[in-house]
């Protein structure tokens, strides 16, 4: 985000604070079954998670050629490698032969890849380069020894994809540049991954998106962490296609003693990449976090803290330390409310989530997901007829 952009959204929210106004919407309501049918949810892996670009993590993760680490939270195995000829790749990590997973380990470097069962051995770059007794296989052809690969876009310090093989009509690049470009303007690309945690939690996956998507919580489910930072469900918020951003801005915006303060001084932004990625833009870091579906009834929480870099003093281990523990204690109150409205949801006396007119963007998310399968059921009723 330029100068010029960020003091346009400053002076937007300063106008709201004045007026003691937020940005609104039509209020409306999502069906219980939305969180809880089966069939529903595998039409949204199939049509939404696999069909548009997921984040894997960081690309910090595969600096190294040979470098390397593992994803099972889509529900496929996948393997994250910088081959020999410093292109990163996403590949299915599944030998060719009988299918068995190639690496355990969640991370770490390698020379080639070879299958723990008959040996088989990879380049990094997927292709098979031999396996034992080579005669006994002379009905494969070559396409058909090479690893299962998945397009790859490193961007804004993330690795991202489509999990669907060969050519993939999705534009990687051009769906994500929007809702990406003020975080490649903050030097992400950059960035390095401080601190990992991966939660597994008892709601479905969607309401954890909706936890993100609204301030209207901050002043009753923080108020022992973080509502003394911000004001009282104040909501600015742009759409980039799916995408949206939120600024959050903080008590100090409205302090004339910070009326040249930057952007990350005085608000948090949240970007949520639909489908199921958030990115809090904290001035001088971020956290990245991805849901995953885990069935109907959990999900699997997948974050990590990008830095501008390694911590080189005691003074910036312990500021890193400080805020990676302020921002998964105040996440934790959110997660257990999740949890207990998908206890709820489940009683089958709770049949519909409300949402408020100061809510627009968790509506916006859903409108999006419903477009998504509503779009691809008429695809699929016009190649029956």
């Amino acid at each position: 985000m330029n100068s010029q952009a960020a003091q346009a959204l400053i002076e937007r929210t300063r106008r709201h604070i004045a007026e003691k106004t937020s940005e609104r919407g039509a209020p409306g309501r999502i069906a219980a079954s939305a969180y809880l049918d089966a069939d529903r949810l595998q039409a949204e892996q199939t049509f939404v998670l696999r069909a548009l670009p997921v984040c894997l993590g960081p690309v910090a993760a595969v600096a190294e050629r040979g470098s390397f680490f593992t994803h099972d939270f889509s529900g496929l195995p996948l393997l994250v490698v910088r081959g020999s000829d410093d292109r990163v790749r996403v590949l299915l990590n599944a030998c060719r032969h009988r299918g068995t997973r190639l690496i355990s380990e969640p991370g770490g470097t390698a020379r080639v890849i070879v299958c723990p069962y008959h040996s088989w051995t990879y380049s990094l770059d997927g292709a098979l380069r031999g396996m034992p007794h080579a005669d006994c296989f002379a009905h494969l052809s070559g396409s058909e020894t090479h690893l299962v690969e998945f397009p790859a876009y490193p961007r804004a310090g993330m690795v991202w994809t489509v999990l669907q093989s060969g050519d993939v009509a999705h534009n990687i690049a051009a769906a994500l540049q929007p809702i990406l470009q003020d975080a490649v303007d903050w030097g992400y690309d950059n960035y390095v991954p401080y601190k990992r945690r991966v939660l597994r939690k008892a709601c479905n996956w969607k309401l954890i998106v909706d936890g993100a998507l609204e301030t209207y919580h901050f002043q009753y489910a923080h108020t022992k962490t973080i509502a003394h930072m911000f004001f009282d469900n104040l909501l600015v918020s742009d759409v980039f296609g799916d995408h949206q951003r939120l600024m959050v801005p903080k008590r100090e915006i409205a302090d004339p003693e910070y009326g040249n303060a930057s952007l990350g001084e005085i608000s948090n932004l949240i970007y949520h990449v639909f489908p199921n990625a958030v990115l809090l833009y904290e001035g001088d870091h971020a956290n990245v976090l991805t849901v995953w579906p885990d069935g109907p009834h959990g999900c699997v929480i997948d974050g990590t803290m990008l830095i501008p870099d390694v911590p080189h003093s005691d003074k910036a281990a312990s500021h890193w330390a400080k805020n990676y523990e302020i921002f998964w204690t105040a996440l934790e109150e959110d997660f257990a409310l999740g949890v207990s409205i998908h206890g709820s949801l489940k009683t089958g006396l709770v049949p519909h989530v409300n949402f408020g007119a100061t809510e627009i963007a968790a509506l916006r998310f859903h409108a999006r997901v419903e477009r998504r399968l509503a779009d691809d059921a008429r695809s699929r009723q016009m190649a029956a007829e």
